[in-house]
């Protein structure tokens, strides 16, 4: 797995407000999801470049507003402020594979959108938000641990960066068929020595391309990556499945 260059990257400063600001925006966003834990003391300061007593007085603030509730002995966790409508699939590796093909395909379409959007409208705060997720699956991959919740996090913080509301509540309302799609992925690349790191590798080109305000590169790297996802799993979406387009338009011009 390649090692990322950060010179370019605009990191949180070292003080507790920006730390809140930046987990607020991300509860507020729906990158954390109400219910949802978030990552420990430990690994929040590892990933901000910060003390942990920096990082428990952002929690304190972060209580004392409502958006957390510390779990004695479970962590800390967000708080259901507000009714986020969601919509949730429900497939396994397999079975419902013509659901899961059609998922891919709904993912491949918006989140092109998102990436190019993104790479357009990016802040240094944005570029944190989603190198932060980035980060965290790359702890997943190399501890072996489960990723999962970093890499819809991720897809979110992109879909953030867009500055589109509408964008982001629509891949919200998908969250929870990204995140079915995300975990069936993973469990998938999990069987196979080398294929997390080759997974890791794309997230860390669509981050690239983003911090460039690349957009047509963005649009690619998401593509490569969600077309390597589906056809890691067998499914045909994006340039095959476009393929019938054009033939079934053709049929029809020669019946006319």
């Amino acid at each position: 797995m390649s090692d990322l260059k950060l010179s370019a990257v605009a990191k949180p400063k070292r003080f507790p407000d920006e730390i809140t600001a930046v987990l607020m925006q991300r509860m507020d966003s729906g990158i954390y999801l109400p219910g949802s834990k978030l990552p420990s003391t430990r690994e929040l300061a590892e990933l901000f470049h910060v003390s942990p007593p920096i990082v428990r007085e952002a929690l304190s603030r972060l209580k004392h507003d409502g958006y957390i509730e510390p779990r004695q002995g479970s962590g800390v966790f967000v708080k259901d402020r507000l009714s986020t409508p969601s919509l949730r699939l429900d497939f396994e590796l397999d079975a419902g594979r013509s659901l899961l093909a059609d998922t891919y395909e709904v993912r491949l379409h918006v989140e092109q959108s998102c990436a190019e959007l993104a790479a357009l409208r990016r802040t240094p705060q944005d570029l944190a938000a989603i190198y932060f997720e980035l980060k965290q699956m790359d702890l997943a991959v190399k501890n072996r641990t489960d990723g999962t919740g970093a890499d819809v996090r991720f897809h979110l913080a992109i879909a953030v960066a867009t500055h589109n509301t509408a964008m982001l509540m629509l891949l919200k309302f998908l969250y929870g068929s990204l995140a079915d799609s995300v975990k069936v992925a993973r469990t998938n690349s999990d069987r196979t020595p080398g294929r997390p790191e080759k997974v890791q590798s794309e997230h860390e080109a669509l981050y690239r391309a983003i911090e460039a305000g690349d957009p047509q590169t963005a649009r690619k790297s998401v593509r490569k990556h969600l077309e390597g996802a589906a056809g890691r799993l067998g499914l045909p979406i994006g340039s095959q499945s476009e393929l019938k387009v054009p033939t079934a338009i053709s049929n029809i011009q020669r019946k006319q």
